[in-house]
């Protein structure tokens, strides 16, 4: 049975935050989330309402502008009490109230769970934090609100687990529906209560504190085990002429046994550290992943403790070394060695095209790509473009082109059969993968290729066509692209004809290059999983080329992959900025210079004048874990554009990098599944599913 493991913790007291409420109210943050670039927050006396804040410098402590925050309403949401806690899944926007009940994507659908912990002490919520399980399953943490219980109002069953845990917050383990059943009943069966040993941290003066647990996320230990790192204060225990300020607060890694993990990171040294003696009393009470497993992001309620200034922050808590999780080599290399590295587009057709037919077999500086180093890298499979430039579709001979380019990749398989064998199927990915050869498919890279001809389309199918990417810079026939102005809203009668004969050729049609409006409709019409063969993720680099959230979550529902492109001016965000402009540009140099090699330099000397920031790693695994974040686990993969792009980040030079994204993966968390997923396993599930079809669709057909 597929399960969601829901992780509450119940927490020692509530801060009572002194003065007048009139005179000191500003924004009472009780919860943050990130979603993107923006920050997410609610106030636990705000009902009904999501705020949005957009951070541009992500480091050190930063004050929110009241001018900038954004509001999102929740809708007929029904929730009776405070909204204490928020997090992000899969792009839905989930929000705890106190009287623990889930709000949905912000639509109202709503879900009470745990009614029989309603009552525990008569407390509610805390925090949230979600992350993946097994088998599609969501493991949840959420936070009870602390304080002495009333424990004649347990369960039985819990009675003897929460006898000793009367001032420490509380782990509950209990298991939920999966995702999409929101508005099921809860499970009550399965509960498992753990309380977090605070007082293994606090000493002998653990009787003369309070404490609280304000919030939590998810934590992978070095050793790969599971636990939570939580966001603790402490203060005198509530006694007359005592202060209920909570003096100190400190962030701390926990097992799932509820044993504290190591030393504990103080943040009021921290603020102190950052010469902010305002944030170094804050009541901080949020807590989420800015940078998974490596950077947090904390929030205080804005109404701090004595001496603090007034006002809400965000401090950003890069992790220490020994927090983070120091891969093991020598798994990492096995686990990258033994897994199936797919890429969805490389270029190397169309460079040998213009550079010559250069040697393969030996080092190759002037490319990035070679076979020593696609064995270096670990290539198992490669979808090879055949690209042609666009204007063929004015000139008249896009199909002649692609032909042409199309028998350059079968002549590079008889040329180095050692290495390379033509790949029809999934299965045959699989079998040339364990033969220690790397499976070559071919991919179409604009439409304009078919000459408005479906015949022509079978016929590539025949020769090893395997997808097609409906556009490339400029608007054709039956397809608006992203980078040229729009003439249909999409797809034509015909380009749906289009995606519908590619489902029934088991041709996997690929979005990357189109208009929004084009993969909404190509989402619409087709039967098969779809893909995007090089694209990158829209909320993390605002450029065209890359794909929104809403399409993101589309592709999930169709099962479709999200293949990241390496390219810099499409994952830099900066480089995003300067990149919007070169198609258009491209589009007006190519105008003015017919002089295939007047154009190149017209081309080159607008890029030294528009240079390009090459980033690094990290920002190729930012888009990975949106992707991932938004569409989930299944919907993303790796479409380097490798040979077909200028600028690649640093630690991404060539096909040889693929091992440094694994190494980046499992350092932010990833487990081995998750990693075999991104790396190959994704892309090859949404192949055999394009398979599926098509025979689905032939026996339709012979009916």
């Amino acid at each position: 049975m597929r399960t969601v493991l829901l992780v509450c913790a119940l927490a020692a007291a509530l801060l009572a935050c002194a003065g007048n409420a009139q005179e000191r109210r500003e924004r009472e943050v009780s919860g943050v989330a990130r979603r993107g670039d923006e920050l997410l927050f609610v106030d636990d006396s705000v009902p009904g309402t999501v705020f949005r804040y957009a951070i541009a410098e992500p480091r050190g402590a930063t004050r929110i502008e009241d001018d900038a925050v954004r509001e999102e309403r929740l809708g007929e949401s029904g929730l009776a009490g405070d909204l204490e806690a928020i997090a992000v899944w899969d792009g839905d926007v989930l929000v705890l109230s106190e009287d623990l009940r889930l709000v949905v994507d912000l639509r109202g659908a709503r879900y009470r769970y745990a009614d029989r912990f309603a009552e525990i002490g008569n407390r509610g919520m805390e925090g949230l934090a979600l992350r993946a399980g097994a088998d599609g399953a969501v493991l949840a943490a959420a936070l009870f609100e602390g304080g002495p219980l009333k424990l004649s109002e347990l369960p039985p069953e819990l009675e003897g687990a929460l006898a000793d845990a009367v001032l420490d917050p509380v782990l509950i383990l209990h298991e939920l529906p999966p995702p999409g059943s929101f508005r099921a009943q809860a499970r009550d069966d399965g509960a498992r209560v753990v309380p977090l040993r605070i007082g293994l941290l606090a000493g002998p003066q653990a009787s003369d504190q309070r404490f609280r647990a304000a919030d939590l996320v998810w934590h992978r230990f070095a050793d790969g085990t599971d636990g939570v790192i939580s966001l603790l204060g402490s203060g005198p225990v509530n006694r007359p002429g005592a202060s209920k300020e909570y003096a100190h607060a400190w962030l701390q890694r926990f097992s799932l046994d509820g044993v504290p993990i190591g030393e504990p990171l103080d943040l009021r040294a921290m603020c102190r550290d950052l010469e902010r003696e305002d944030l170094a009393r804050a009541n901080w009470e949020g807590l989420a992943w800015w940078e998974q497993g490596r950077t947090l992001v904390l929030v205080h309620d804005g109404n701090e403790g004595k001496g603090a200034e007034r006002g809400t922050s965000f401090l950003f808590v890069d992790l220490p070394a020994e927090w983070t999780r120091e891969p093991d080599v020598d798994a990492v290399e096995r686990l990258h060695r033994e897994a199936l590295v797919f890429d969805g587009h490389n270029d190397l057709p169309w460079a040998l095209r213009e550079r010559g037919d250069l040697d393969l077999a030996v080092s190759q500086p002037a490319l990035h790509t070679d076979l020593p180093r696609l064995r270096a890298g670990n290539v198992g499979a490669q979808f090879w473009s055949v690209y042609v430039p666009a204007e063929t579709a004015r000139t008249g001979d896009a199909a002649h082109q692609t032909l042409e380019q199309i028998e350059r990749v079968h002549g590079l398989v008889r040329r180095y059969s050692d290495d390379l064998e033509l790949a029809a199927t999934a299965d045959d990915v699989v079998r040339i993968h364990r033969a220690g050869r790397i499976a070559s498919l071919l991919g179409i890279e604009g439409g304009y290729s078919i000459e408005g001809s479906l015949p022509l389309l079978s016929t590539y199918h025949r020769l090893g066509v395997r997808y097609m990417t409906l556009t490339h810079a400029d608007t054709t026939e039956w397809a608006d692209s992203a980078t040229d102005e729009p003439r249909h809203g999409g797809l034509t009668a015909f380009g749906e004809e289009v995606v519908r004969e590619m489902n029934r050729l088991g041709m996997l049609v690929d979005l990357s290059h189109v208009s929004v409006e084009t993969m909404e409709d190509a989402l619409r019409v087709s039967r098969a999983p779809v893909i995007f063969s090089h694209s990158s993720a829209h909320a993390i680099a605002e450029h065209a080329r890359n794909v929104p959230d809403d399409v993101l979550r589309r592709v999930k529902e169709n099962g479709g992959v999200v293949m990241i492109n390496f390219f810099s001016g499409f994952v830099v965000p900066e480089s995003a900025r300067t990149m919007a402009a070169m198609f258009d540009v491209r589009r007006e140099l190519r105008a003015r210079h017919a002089d295939d090699a007047d154009y190149e330099a017209a081309v080159a000397a607008w890029q030294e004048q528009n240079p390009i920031e090459p980033g690094t790693l990290e920002d190729v695994l930012r888009h990975i874990d949106h992707v991932a974040e938004v569409a989930g686990i299944d919907h993303v993969g790796l479409g380097s554009d490798y040979d077909g792009v200028p600028v690649l980040p640093e630690g991404l030079e060539d096909v040889s990098a693929y091992p440094a994204i694994t190494r980046g993966l499992v350092a932010r968390g990833y487990s081995d599944e998750d990693v075999r997923k991104v790396l190959g396993e994704n892309v090859l599930r949404v192949l055999r599913g394009a398979e599926k079809v098509a025979r689905k669709l032939a026996r339709e057909d012979r009916r």
